[in-house]
């Protein structure tokens, strides 16, 4: 699971491994549906201001 600072939730991966190696990378950043795990992060809204913050 990938938190921000405050705990919200901004996203989760999942590793499949098979003898003894990384098989696949899964990754899940949808607010829809990372919402039933928690509180989602306000990530999008985040990343809007810092882009209006700069000159």
């Amino acid at each position: 699971m990938i938190t921000d600072t405050d705990g919200g939730l901004i996203g989760v991966w999942s590793l499949g491994i098979a003898e003894d190696r990384v098989q696949s990378i899964r990754s899940v950043v949808n607010p829809d549906k990372l919402a039933r795990l928690g509180r989602v992060s306000g990530l999008t809204a985040m990343i809007e201001r810092a882009q209006q913050r700069k000159p």
